[in-house]
Parts: C-alpha cells; sequence; structure tokens
C-alpha cells in the first residue's frame, strides 16, 4: 500500500466511524482538515503497525480530546 492509498483508506475509515447513537464522529471535510496536519512522512511511520482503521480512531479521539 502507498502512503497515498493509506491516506484515502484513513479517511474513508473517519468518515464511516459512528458515535454510540450511530452519528457519524467526522464528516469529510473535519476528516480532511484532522488528516491533513500529518505529513506522508508521518503517516509512514504508522503504517507498519497501524490500519487504517486504527489511525482513523486515533485520529478522531485524539482531536476529541484537543477539543475538550
Amino acid at each position: 500500500m502507498t502512503v497515498e492509498e493509506y491516506r484515502q483508506a484513513i479517511l474513508q475509515a473517519m468518515t464511516g466511524l459512528k458515535d454510540n447513537e450511530g452519528n457519524p464522529l467526522t464528516d469529510e471535510k473535519g476528516a480532511h482538515e484532522i488528516l491533513d496536519t500529518f505529513s506522508d512522512p508521518e503517516l509512514m511511520d504508522s503504517m507498519p503497525f497501524n490500519t487504517p482503521e486504527e489511525t482513523a480512531a486515533f485520529l478522531l479521539d485524539a482531536d476529541a480530546d484537543d477539543e475538550a
């Protein structure tokens, strides 16, 4: 998987995550805003250790912590 494919898979996973009531945790714009803060080399460091779904959940959780 290339870093661009990984980035796209993370975006897809982020927009698919829902809260306990079934509401999306973010929309595509919000997902882009969060993910765009990470460079390709930063994402490449994560690729061997985290699935796109794991990375998406981590990024959304970290963003929620920042907003609290």
